[in-house]
């Protein structure tokens, strides 16, 4: 389950603290297969794949900035015991056109297991939907 495509635009100095920002977008399709899966007449993406979308697009950061080149058959998880406070303020919808994945990283470190902190956030159509 892909969540992400294109186009990306990478900062590694980027962002409100400098250490780096993301973007990247996904088209919406009115077929598309997660619409059916939602509860009965209420068609929209789930807001936990929307979550599983930020946590690709921040495994894609720490790839493109290199922390898995030394790392073969690496996984990507959320930081253990940590309390991830997530808000849904709007939905992805068949009407849907764009679906936007913003990363703002917060803290970086290389090490045994590299990790990455960042603020999240998911716009739908240029409406703030999930951060």
């Amino acid at each position: 389950m892909l969540f992400i495509d294109g186009p990306l635009t990478i900062e590694p100095t980027g962002g409100p603290w400098g250490r780096g920002y993301l973007k990247v977008e996904m088209d919406i399709h009115p077929e598309d297969w997660f619409f059916r899966g939602h509860f009965k007449n209420d068609e929209c993406m789930p807001g936990t794949l929307m979550f599983e979308g930020c946590l690709q697009t921040m495994a894609f950061y720490l790839i493109a900035m290199g922390y898995t080149l030394s790392r073969d058959g690496w996984r990507f998880q959320p930081v253990r015991n940590r309390t991830y406070p997530l808000r849904c303020r709007g939905q992805v919808t068949p009407t849907s056109k764009k679906l936007i994945y913003e990363i703002f990283v917060e803290e970086i470190a290389d090490g045994p297991e590299p990790y990455l902190i960042a603020d999240l956030l998911c716009t739908v159509d240029g409406l703030k939907a999930f951060h």
